[in-house]
C-alpha cells in the first residue's frame, strides 16, 4: 500500500501549483485548479521486497488517489528487460488501472514497435477503447 505519503505528494504537487503566482497592479492572482490538467507517467518501479503483483496493486492504488485528487491523466511508460521495472506488459496493465478507475484517461508514454506488432498493438488499444471508451 502506497497510503498517506503517495497522498500527501498528490496533494502538495496540486497545492504548489495553486498557490504559484504573478503580482500585477498589486494583486494576487492564483492559478485555478480547472485550467489546469494534471498527469502521471509511471514505471510501475518495483519497490525492494515487493512482488510484481504489490507493484501493479501500488499502481493502481497511485492511479485511484490520483482520480480523487482530480488528476485527468495516467500513463504508464513501457520497459523493458529491468528487473525494477513492472510496466513491460503496458497494455495489459493499462487494462488493469482501467477497470479500477472510472474517470482517468489511462494510456501510454510510448509503445516501442520494433519490439511488437503494429498490428497487435492497434487491436489491443483498440479493445482497451473499446472497453473504457472515452478514456
Amino acid at each position: 500500500m502506497i497510503g498517506d505519503s503517495i497522498k500527501k505528494i498528490l496533494y502538495s504537487n496540486l497545492c504548489y501549483s495553486l498557490f504559484r503566482h504573478k503580482f500585477f497592479n498589486g494583486l494576487y492572482t492564483f492559478m485555478k485548479i480547472q485550467n489546469t490538467s494534471y498527469s502521471i507517467l509511471d514505471l510501475a518501479l518495483v519497490s525492494e521486497g515487493h512482488t510484481l503483483k504489490q507493484t501493479y496493486n501500488n499502481a493502481l492504488e497511485l492511479a485511484q488517489n490520483a482520480e480523487a485528487f482530480g488528476y485527468t491523466r495516467y500513463w504508464l511508460a513501457e520497459h523493458h528487460n529491468a528487473p525494477n521495472i513492472g510496466s513491460s506488459a503496458t497494455s495489459v496493465l493499462i487494462g488493469y488501472v482501467a477497470q479500477g478507475t472510472n474517470t482517468l484517461r489511462i494510456g501510454s508514454g510510448g509503445i516501442m514497435l520494433p519490439n511488437h506488432s503494429p498490428l497487435i498493438i492497434a487491436e489491443q488499444f483498440g479493445t482497451l477503447a473499446s472497453l473504457y471508451p472515452d478514456r
